[in-house]
């Protein structure tokens, strides 16, 4: 089952009084997530082809993205494109993925947003 991330509370971007939608800019659906627990607010979530996108501070580079800037939207973690991710859970500044390798001219049976970005 897809679904859409809700947030609100307080936290490294400021407070949030009432749950608001946060998404990347092409509309992506997730069916799993994980937040951090610790001193750093951060989270990431799997999106239903597999795709890892995380969001929050980056103090020490837990995103994955190959930076240290926080992102304010779930961003895809392109280092992880030719891996299907199957669990994500994070840690105090850390994050931990169970996946396996994408089959070289893999594609679902629909085209799937997988098999189109990785022409």
């Amino acid at each position: 089952m897809e679904q859409d991330i809700l947030i609100w509370g307080s936290g490294e971007f400021g407070q949030v009084q009432t749950p608001i939608k946060i998404c990347p800019s092409d509309g992506v659906k997730f069916s799993n997530l994980s937040l951090g627990k610790g001193r750093d607010s951060f989270g990431t979530a799997i999106d239903a082809d597999g795709f890892l996108y995380s969001w929050g501070d980056n103090q020490t580079g837990q995103l994955g993205l190959g930076d240290f800037s926080a992102r304010k939207i779930p961003t895809k973690v392109n280092q992880l494109r030719k891996k299907r991710v199957n669990l994500v859970q994070c840690g105090g500044s850390f994050v931990v993925a169970l996946g396996k390798d994408v089959p070289e001219g893999y594609q679902k049976a629909k085209k799937s947003k997988r098999a189109k970005d990785n022409q």
